[in-house]
């Protein structure tokens, strides 16, 4: 029998290249919140549009 376990999935809109560096940084950081607050049991999936311009 399969073990149930949690999927965490965090959809992103990255900010362009031509956004400011301090929206850029705010971006990263806010990312970086919501993976350290997923439980390290879960599975994290993180996708998006990362906007590699």
């Amino acid at each position: 029998m399969a073990t149930p376990f949690n999927i965490t999935v965090v959809n992103v809109y990255a900010p362009t290249s031509d956004a400011s560096r301090e929206d850029i940084e705010i971006f990263y950081d806010d990312l970086e919140d919501a993976i350290l607050k997923t439980p390290k049991k879960d599975m994290l999936i993180i996708t998006g549009d990362w906007n590699a311009k």
